[in-house]
């Protein structure tokens, strides 16, 4: 079975591009996808070609974080139905693990790993069948994963096969 996204994955892809003064319709139309198709988020589409499409659009972008910046106006909201459910858990660690259950609705290819040292806490979104050049990494430090805990972002990685890990750290 082919692995799915749902079109909401492609959020802010064509203001990013256009934000360049890059046409996204011979970039989309190469993928077998249509700028009509982005504006259902619900629709499901091959992952491999969001995956191919917006690797060709970094290049082409020469940038590395089009990713970013097509998240920038993101809201939770834009994971669709899941995000109801998600945003009322009363811990982060709940969230997490909503997000983990109902990912297949959400998106297929990932994989969220959670690792726990002390009082940290590693993610990991984890592409499956190789989709991904690059996998995040987010570290941060919790205390007790509960009700009343703070999650603080003190750093954030990908790890990229051809240059190897890329950290940084958040102050």
């Amino acid at each position: 079975m082919a692995e799915l996204v749902r079109v909401a994955a492609l959020t802010g892809y064509l203001e990013a591009m256009r934000g360049f003064g890059i046409d996204p319709r011979p970039l989309l139309k190469e993928q077998g996808l249509g700028a009509e198709l982005l504006a259902n988020p619900e629709q499901l589409i091959p992952a491999r070609a969001a995956a191919r499409l917006l690797e060709r659009s970094a290049a082409a972008a020469e940038c590395l974080t089009l990713g970013l910046r097509m998240a920038e106006g993101r809201a939770l909201a834009n994971l669709g139905a899941a995000s109801l459910l998600i945003v009322h858990q009363p811990s982060l660690r709940l969230a997490l693990e909503a997000l983990g259950e109902y990912r297949s609705r959400i998106n297929s290819t990932l994989v969220l790993q959670i690792e726990e040292h002390d009082d940290l806490a590693i993610l990991r979104d984890v592409a499956v069948a190789d989709l991904a050049q690059i996998q995040p990494i987010y570290a941060g430090g919790a205390g007790p994963w509960s009700s009343g805990s703070t999650f603080k972002m003190v750093a954030a990685g990908w790890v990229a096969p051809s240059s190897g890990p890329m950290t940084w750290t958040i102050p």
